[in-house]
Order: C-alpha cells, then sequence, then structure tokens
C-alpha cells in the first residue's frame, strides 16, 4: 500500500533541517562529514540515519522517491525479522507443542497486520521519521539475533550480529536504549528457567549488549539534545499526566486508526482528575502485565515489550517539543498485533481438531478483510501525506494547538494567502509564543512597521531565551529603521553586536543607519568591524565605499570599491561607484576601464554608455601626465 501513493510525497515540516538544509549529507567523502549530523536538529546524535540520507542524496539528490523507497524497505525488512521473531518464539520448548504448531500462521498475521496498519504511516512516509523505522530494524534485529545465537550450533556470529545491531540502533534513535533490557527478559521468559543460568549461559551477550550503551552515551555526551531532559522547564509530574492521556490514544488509534495526527503539540498543563479515564486504563493496563509477567509470562512479555518500548518516549523523561507522536507506537505497535493474533488463536484452539481447522480457515479470512480495511486507511491515509498544506489543515482539524496553526499559517503565507495565515497566526499566540515572531515577521512585509515592533517586543518577553531573539530584535531595528526611528532601531542593532559578536550583520545595519545620519566617521568604523569579521566580503566593501565617499574621503573609497570589484569582477553596482569615484577624482584614464566593463555585462543601460563617452573624452582631453626622470 505504500508502493500505491507513498513514494511521491513531498518533504515536509522537519525534513527540512533533516534533508535541505542539512549541509552534512552533502558528501560521503570523509565519511567524518555524514556521520556528524547538525546539532539541534531531528538527525543530531543520529549519525546512521544521517549517513543513510547521505546515500541517498548522493544517489538522486533531493528526489523524494529513493528516500521513500528506503523508508519503505526498512518497513518491510523490520515486518521480515517480525515474522521471524515470533515464529522462533512460539517454537520454544517451554511454548508449548500447540503454539508450536501454529506459529507459522501467527507469525504471519501478526505480522502483516502489523506492516499494513495506519498507524505506522509516520514512521514510514514522513521520511526524517527514517530514524524511528531505522532504530526499529535494529531492535528487532537485536532480540532476533540473540534467540538465533541460544539455539544456533554455533552461536558466535549470532552474538555478534546481536552486538552489532545493538550499536547500530544506539548510533539511530535513543530509543534503543530498552534493547538489552528487552533480550534479558526474553531469555528469562522464554529460554531459561532463572536468571542465574540466564547469566551464566549469555554472560558474553548481555556483556556486548550493555557495552554497546556506551555508543548511545558517547553520541548524547557529544551533542545533548537540548529539548529532551529534566532541564527544559516542563516538570516531570506535567509530563507523566500528559503521557497518560497520549498512550491511551494510542491505544484507541491502535485498534481504531481514524483521525491520525502527524503534531501532538507541546506538553499541557494538567491535573489529575483530567487524565482519571485514561490514567485508570493505563495504570490497570500495567498493572495487568506486572500480574501476568508472574502468572502467565509468555503473555506478559507482549505487555513488557509495549510499555518497555515505549517508556522512553512516553514515561517521565520529559521531551519539551513534543507531547505525543504517533511514530512512538512503531515498536509497541508490533506487540499489539502478535497479542492480538494469540488471542484470536486462543479462541480457534478451543473444540476437537476438524473444528479447529474449519475455525483456522474463518480466522484466517477475518485477519485477511482486517488487513484489507487496514490498507485502505494506510493509503488515505498516505494522500494526506502529498501535501504540506493538507498535513497542517489536519493537524489543526483534528488536535487543535498553536504549532498546528503555526505550521497551517506558514503554509497559508507560502500559497499567498496570507490574511487566512494572518489569522492562523493569531490564534496560535494563545499557546505558541513563537507565532508572534511569525506575526512580526508578516507585519514588516506589509509594511504595518508598528504592530512588527509590538509582536517582537512581544515574542522577546515570552521568550527570552529563545534562539530566534536575535532574529527578532534584527527585525525590530529594521521595522524602527524603515519607519524613521533610527535611534531606536541603532540599539537593538547595537544590542545584537553583544549577544552576537561573530555576526557581521548587525555591524553592517548599524552603519546602514549612522550613513542615514550622517554621521560617517562611526559607520565606517561599523562597516570595518564587519569586515574584520567577514573579510572581503563584497557587500561589507561596497557600503564602506559609499561611507568613504559620503564622507569625501575619495581615496579610500577607490580603495574599498576597487577590492570589491577585485572579489567580484561582474558586480555592475561595484563597478559604476569605481568608475565614479575614480571620475571625480579626476582620474579619467582609470576610470574608463571599470566603466567599460560595466557596458559590457549591461549593454542596455544607455546611462552607462553616456558615462563611458564621457570618461573617454574627457581622458582624451586629459594632458599626459609627465614621465619621471
Amino acid at each position: 500500500m505504500y508502493g500505491i501513493n507513498g513514494l511521491s510525497g513531498p518533504l515536509l515540516f522537519d525534513d527540512e533541517t533533516s534533508i535541505l538544509n542539512n549541509t552534512q549529507i552533502r558528501r560521503l567523502s570523509p565519511i567524518s562529514v555524514p556521520l556528524s549530523p547538525p546539532a539541534d536538529t531531528p538527525v543530531a546524535g543520529r549519525p546512521l540515519v544521517n549517513l543513510t540520507f547521505a546515500l541517498n542524496y548522493a544517489r538522486g539528490g533531493l528526489d523524494v522517491t529513493g528516500y521513500h523507497v528506503v523508508n519503505v524497505a526498512l518497513h518491510l525488512l523490520s515486518a521480515l525479522l517480525l515474522y521471524g521473531l515470533v515464529r522462533r518464539a512460539l517454537r520454544v520448548p517451554r511454548a508449548g507443542p500447540l503454539l508450536g504448531e501454529d506459529a507459522d500462521l501467527v507469525a504471519l498475521a501478526a505480522a502483516l497486520v502489523w506492516v499494513v496498519h495506519p498507524l505506522n504511516t509516520e514512521t514510514v512516509s514522513y521520511v526524517t521519521q527514517r530514524s524511528e523505522g531505522l532504530m526499529a530494524l535494529c531492535y528487532l534485529a537485536t532480540v532476533y539475533a540473540s534467540l538465533r545465537a541460544a539455539t544456533a550450533a554455533h552461536a558466535v556470529g549470532w552474538t555478534v550480529t546481536a552486538v552489532l545491531a545493538s550499536a547500530a540502533g544506539m548510533a539511530s534513535k535513543e530509543s534503543m536504549v530498552t534493547a538489552p533490557v528487552v533480550v534479558m527478559l526474553f531469555d528469562r521468559i522464554f529460554l531459561y528457567g532463572s536468571w542465574r543460568e540466564a547469566l551464566s549461559q549469555r554472560a558474553r551477550l548481555y556483556g556486548g549488549l550493555v557495552l554497546s550503551w556506551a555508543v548511545l552515551a558517547m553520541l548524547m555526551l557529544s551533542g545533548p539534545r537540548t529539548s529532551v531532559g529534566f532541564g527544559t522547564g516542563v516538570t516531570v509530574g506535567t509530563y507523566f499526566l500528559n503521557q497518560l492521556e497520549v498512550v491511551a490514544r494510542y491505544l484507541w488509534l491502535s485498534v481504531w486508526p481514524q483521525a491520525l495526527v502527524l503534531d501532538y503539540g507541546l506538553p499541557r498543563p494538567l491535573a489529575v482528575w483530567d487524565v482519571l479515564v485514561p490514567g485508570v486504563v493505563v495504570v490497570a493496563l500495567g498493572l495487568l502485565t506486572l500480574v501476568a509477567l508472574w502468572k502467565r509470562p509468555m503473555a506478559g512479555f507482549l505487555g513488557a515489550w509495549f510499555f518497555i518500548t515505549l517508556a522512553p518516549t512516553s514515561s517521565i523523561v520529559p521531551i519539551a517539543t513534543e507531547v505525543g507522536a504517533e511514530r512512538r507506537m512503531y515498536l509497541p505497535l508490533a506487540a499489539l498485533a502478535v497479542g492480538a493474533v494469540l488471542l484470536l488463536r486462543w479462541v480457534i484452539v478451543r473444540g476437537d481438531a476438524a473444528a479447529r481447522r474449519a475455525r483456522w480457515r474463518l480466522a484466517l479470512a477475518a485477519v485477511g478483510v482486517v488487513c484489507l480495511l487496514l490498507g485502505l486507511r494506510t493509503v488515505l491515509r498516505n494522500q494526506e501525506y502529498s501535501s504540506r498544506l493538507v498535513m497542517a489543515q489536519t493537524i489543526v482539524d483534528r488536535r487543535p494547538h498553536g504549532r498546528g496553526r503555526f505550521l497551517l499559517a506558514d503554509e497559508l503565507i507560502r500559497g499567498g494567502r496570507h490574511e487566512e495565515g494572518v489569522q492562523q497566526l493569531r490564534l496560535a499566540t494563545t499557546d505558541y509564543p513563537q507565532a508572534h515572531f511569525g506575526l512580526a515577521t508578516e507585519m514588516l512585509a506589509g509594511g504595518r512597521m508598528a504592530e512588527a515592533v509590538a509582536e517582537a517586543q512581544t515574542f522577546i518577553k515570552l521568550v527570552p531565551k529563545s534562539p530566534v531573539v536575535p532574529a527578532a530584535r534584527d527585525l525590530m531595528g529594521q521595522a524602527l529603521a524603515v519607519d524613521g526611528k533610527l535611534d531606536l532601531a541603532a540599539e537593538q542593532f547595537t544590542e545584537l553586536t553583544r549577544i552576537t559578536p561573530m555576526d557581521p550583520g548587525p555591524f553592517v545595519r548599524l552603519g546602514n543607519i549612522r550613513l542615514r545620519q550622517r554621521r560617517f566617521d562611526e559607520g565606517i568604523n561599523h562597516y570595518l568591524e564587519a569586515l574584520r569579521l567577514r573579510p572581503d566580503d563584497p557587500e561589507i566593501l561596497k557600503q564602506l565605499g559609499l561611507a568613504f565617499s559620503a564622507a569625501n574621503r575619495l581615496e579610500e573609497a577607490v580603495g574599498a570599491f576597487g577590492r570589491g570589484v577585485e572579489v567580484r569582477p561582474n558586480d555592475i553596482s561595484l563597478l559604476n561607484f569605481l568608475g565614479r569615484v575614480l571620475g571625480a577624482q579626476g582620474r579619467y584614464a582609470e576610470a574608463v576601464q571599470p566603466m567599460r566593463r560595466l557596458v559590457e555585462l549591461a549593454p542596455a543601460d544607455n546611462q552607462a554608455k553616456q558615462n563611458l563617452a564621457v570618461m573617454e573624452r574627457l581622458a582624451a582631453e586629459q594632458p599626459a601626465q609627465p614621465q619621471a626622470r
């Protein structure tokens, strides 16, 4: 079903930072480049994912088809591993002979239900979420290889495979952290009668899996994710209460996958009574899992798989930027699919052999119908991935929140529907302060300078530590400058030179303001500071030359314009300024060369032709300079 309409969807929101603007995927050599993803992006700390994007880029640039094909391939490989894992798990001696007889059918049905389930579309159809798909593939490979290592005649190869798969998963996404725990729990329940026996038989495997945690630790220490952890501004209690509500929704969507949502928004302040019903459901299932682990360990393992694989993202460790995401259910959903098929099989087992065979045929027909319905729903969901605007609209329609409205506003504005976009931005400001900056940008573009300044000020007040604050101050300065409030604008740019001292932009803007105020010496100093930060920048040299000209320091203006022409020899404005300043100094013969080049580049510019003619005439009339003896 992904091949029907899932290979042509455009790059969506996070894909901009993961792929479009990710310079670390532009080349494969040296290998350290693609293995060093940019910080504070969806691929930060996930070098293996970044490497796969680099391979995609090397093969087809930004053609989306290749990226989607890889995501679908990872999904199908994961389904094969799930099939193999369930099939072999049901055939271990501790599972009993009846389960072993039905292992192939149960595994096939579970894998089919999982592979076509629409809840997985975010992981498969949203290119950036390859991190989830690649991690899940490594997770399943780790557990599968660990099981094979326990039953194979030569276990070393499978043991090495399990450890390498675990390490690869750690380099794909942080959620892989629970894989060693699941392997140990699986061993205790399916293979060994006690923890002591498991440890004595599998010490090398467990040691290797524990060592794979070092990969994750190094990646997290080298580039910690600023949006995850206990210092993000979201309390443990708030996040946990939000997760009770979100996990209950995940469970419902597993059964009835309608109205899927790409962005669940930010954690909200909630009280216990706000999540009483979903909380009771989730806590009850958790307690039921603990009881099952004691009384019916194999059934309990499915519940444990669900909660353990979901725990890194949906427990008490706050993720400040995302309260929920349906991709988080990618691995937990596998346990639910297996559990549902096993429940169906339990119903079938009752009765004599003839009745059992007849019921199996009925059950397989039911599974086929379920898979067909789920597949059709997946196709419909993939249609919503065909457009950024459509996807943003579904977020606002199904789970309205500020960031969703912000995404929708951005798409409306890109499509020229500015008034509708502004309306969405105003609605978004109620719980998404960044919308104020979006409004400020729109007001500036629309010439409403006072409103632009007010929105930017509100944004800075609400989120003073946001990395976008410098851009907001820059916008304020521009709006104030356009409005003629030059001293106030200069205050903003001066503050920017303190906040971002290595950015030449604020120095250039200060220079421009001082030039307008005819405070030429101050302007020249600001341009020189900008030039120190970005030597030989032709635009800065151009502004510096204009400042020198305005201050009647013509020789220095010639030097600035001349350096600019050396860097950018075909810049029409630089050639024009250089020729005119040389002419103003009476150096007509020298002025002819840049003027002539200007005419060559702009043959339709009649004014340039006239200036050239004047310079050529004056040069011809100018007496020759006496040669030095």
